[in-house]
């Protein structure tokens, strides 16, 4: 119940524990979701002190009046658009936060990969499932991702067995589908890769409709000796007044390689949050990522990778490019433990601006305690460089076009490293058509 001289944050609390308070009697998760509310209340909501919020507007975001996500009713062909070509048989569809089966494509999924609602996994895989669930939920700092823990829909497991190398992307879709409320979308993946597994996965967001929802996601994957997976995120078409805000974490063992590859495109409000932890000798990950921004856009990136033991190799690589009154912020840390000789990490973000009121803040960051590492750390924000403009120029190109051809040279190292053609060539056409 709400009363008069709540300040906005014990309303946001409130209508959280209304809507929590909704489904968790009887839910066949209800033990892990108990323990993940009780460490969100242990970790309470952000606050602009606390580092990796220190850039987000949480005045905003704790005024809105949300209500619990819930489903909605569309056929093959409405969600048909935001399906990858290379996907076309290969794709799981979640609608505000529900997984669809019937609306899912997974034909052209290798046989054994086990695709399940999490709810069913647990009672096949529950032993696996317990103990990552402790684990990760202990190991957790950030307060959305707790939340996501204790209020997501049912999310999807996904299982790919010792040895299966999964050739056909999989596309996961999340659709939002919301008119008038502020919506809670909370979707929840679960992806574990067993002994020398192979597969890769594109998640992308699209709207069908609603200009105002927050989407509060965790992707959290498990990599055993000498799995590899490469991930894309792409969010398009999201509204002014969205705000998204992801977590994923990935857990590495021997010889394993995580490799990801955000993309921004959204006008609201989006936060990204890394945490990859090195675990065993030879593991291996890269985090790159580019952004859009223009009007009123954000994007913030957090990151920590956590080199645990020897001989463990880490790259970030972020790309920022911002117009018109667009923010950006990077705060990245490479964690080198005492145990961790042998280490070799690299961590670079730079940012383009392009207009006066565009703003781009960075903190890359190193805390090394073994004797033996290799790991260098860098930003850059700038402008176009008015020479370069000058030379296209004077060969007969417009201005608009030559900073197009400058936009898109910048952004090239990180676009050309996209593993899914038609994602890479979407990308490409937007920086070659941004001005």
């Amino acid at each position: 119940m709400m009363t008069q001289g709540q300040s906005r944050e014990e309303i946001f609390l409130d209508n959280l524990e209304r809507i929590y308070n909704e489904y968790v009697e009887g839910d066949s998760l209800q033990r892990f979701r108990v323990k993940a509310w009780d460490h969100f209340q242990e970790l309470g909501l952000p606050e602009k002190k606390d580092e990796p919020y220190r850039y987000i507007k949480l005045r905003e975001l704790f005024s809105k009046n949300i209500v619990a996500s819930f489903p909605t009713e569309r056929k093959e062909q409405d969600i048909a658009p935001f399906i990858f070509k290379e996907c076309e048989s290969s794709c799981i569809v979640f609608i505000n936060g529900f997984f669809r089966q019937e609306l899912s494509k997974l034909e052209g999924i290798h046989d054994q990969v086990v695709i399940s609602p999490l709810s069913r996994a647990t009672r096949t895989y529950g032993t696996f499932l317990n103990s990552h669930f402790a684990r990760t939920l202990k190991e957790e700092t950030d307060p959305f991702a707790a939340l996501n823990a204790a209020m997501h829909k049912d999310g999807v497991f996904i299982y790919v067995p010792p040895g299966i190398q999964s050739r056909t992307p999989i596309q996961i879709l999340h659709v939002i589908d919301t008119e008038e409320f502020p919506m809670l979308v909370t979707p929840r993946l679960q992806i574990f890769l067993s002994t020398q597994a192979e597969a890769d996965f594109h998640v992308s967001y699209a709207s069908l409709s609603g200009k105002d929802y927050i989407i509060n996601g965790v992707m959290d994957f498990a990599l055993e000796n000498n799995a590899q997976t490469k991930i894309s995120l792409s969010s398009f078409n999201l509204d002014e007044s969205v705000w998204h805000l992801d977590a994923i974490r990935a857990h590495l063992k021997r010889d394993s390689k995580f490799t990801s590859y955000t993309v921004n495109n959204c006008k609201g409000v989006v936060r990204q949050d890394y945490r990859v932890t090195l675990a065993s000798e030879n593991s291996e990950c890269a985090i790159d990522g580019v952004a859009f921004l223009d009007e009123k856009a954000e994007g913030h990136v957090h990151v920590l990778v956590d080199h645990q033991t020897m001989n463990c190799r880490s790259r970030q690589l972020f790309k920022n490019v911002l117009k018109d009154f667009s923010k950006s912020s990077f705060e990245g840390k490479i964690l080198v433990r005492e145990t961790a000789d042998g280490t070799d990490a690299f961590q670079l973000n730079n940012n383009l601006l392009l207009s006066e009121r565009a703003h781009a803040d960075s903190k890359p960051n190193l805390e090394i305690f073994a004797a033996d590492v290799k790991a260098s750390h860098g930003a850059t924000i700038g402008r176009l460089d008015e020479e370069e403009l000058f030379y296209l120029e004077s060969r007969g190109l417009s201005k608009d076009l030559s900073k197009n051809i400058l936009i898109g040279a910048f952004l090239k190292e990180v676009v050309e490293m996209i593993p899914l053609e038609s994602l890479r060539s979407l990308l490409s056409n937007q920086a070659d058509n941004y001005i």
